[in-house]
This record gives C-alpha cells, structure tokens and sequence, in this order.
C-alpha cells in the first residue's frame, strides 16, 4: 500500500516537473506546425556561449539564417540589455544593483548615440579528425561580415545541429595569434 502511494505522488511530481525549453520547442513545432513554420522557418537554433570575469554562460536562441555575425552580436547585446531593463524595472535602482553584479558583463559592445563601435568578435572551435581517430580543435576567428549560413558552409565536415558561437569579454585574452590559433585536445 505504502509503495503504491509513493509511485503515485513520484508520477504527480513528474507530471507537474518544469520542461526543458528545447522540449518547449518541440512541443509547438509537434502540436502547432503551421505557426512554428511561419515564424520559424528561416531561423536555425544556435547557442551563444559568453565568456566573463564571472565564468561562463550559454544562451541558446533561434537566429535567421542570414544574419551576419556583427547581427548576431547586436542581437545578442540586445538581449542582455533587455535583462537588465526588466530587472530594473521590476526591483528598482538599488535592489536591482546589487543583482546586476551577477549578470553577464555587456562592454563587449560599445553602443554610442552616433556610432556603434564592434570591439569584439565571434569564434567558433573548428574540429580536425587525427588518423588515430582523436579529435581536436582550433579555434576559428569568424569575419563580421559572414552570413550564418555561410559559416555553416565552411564547417561542413563537423555536425552544426547545435552551432556554438562564442564570445570573450576580453579579447586581449586572444589577442595573441599564436595562441589563439593553437590546436587543442580534447
């Protein structure tokens, strides 16, 4: 009787559990095909991974496929700008300071009234396939001006299902060419 009553409260906890948003996702593009279609069929999902002074964070998000990387980017301040407006606005100017301490830093892209100044850039870890079926990596610097689509192209021998585009805060940390383009192992 007793194990009966715990398999079921186990069930209801997992039938109330939050989803995932990549089962969101999929749940709309199951039950909802012509909407998903019309809003999503020129958007591939990719995943940003920002590197701070407070470590690492992924952000994953549906892109147009034509976006440049400078686009992206832009986008992607966007973002983390929206997040600290809604912080902002939802705990005022003294409580939302001591939270913004913990969000990802925003200086990788300086935004002026007259100009808009791109001192950053995106790279992605290309994989080279060894002989003797290891695999390493090289880190690839991706032009501005390059179409997610074409940046795709370049990595066809590698899966781009799930496409990581990275950021650095601080580019000086890879601003030496020798060691940016050193090969990894993995």
């Amino acid at each position: 009787m007793t194990s009966d009553f715990y398999k079921r409260k186990s069930l209801l906890a997992n039938a109330r559990k939050a989803i995932s948003e990549d089962e969101w996702y999929e749940y709309l593009e199951k039950n909802y095909p012509d909407w998903w279609k019309s809003v999503y069929h020129n958007k591939w999902r990719i995943n940003i991974i920002y590197y701070d002074t407070n470590g690492s964070s992924v952000y994953p998000m549906y892109i147009n496929k034509n976006y440049t990387m400078e686009e992206i980017m832009i986008h992607f301040y966007k973002i983390l700008m929206s997040q600290r407006l809604a912080i902002y606005m939802c705990f005022g100017k003294d409580i939302s300071g001591n939270i913004v301490k913990f969000l990802p830093e925003i200086d990788f892209y300086t935004q002026y009234k007259t100009c808009k100044t791109l001192n950053n850039y995106i790279y992605v870890h290309k994989r080279i396939f060894n002989i003797d079926n290891t695999i390493d990596f090289k880190r690839f610097r991706v032009p501005n001006n390059k179409r997610l689509i074409h940046l795709c192209g370049d990595l066809c021998e590698q899966d781009t299902t799930n496409l990581n585009l990275r950021i650095r805060k601080d580019t000086k940390v890879l601003s030496n060419k020798h060691n940016f383009e050193k090969i990894f192992s993995y």
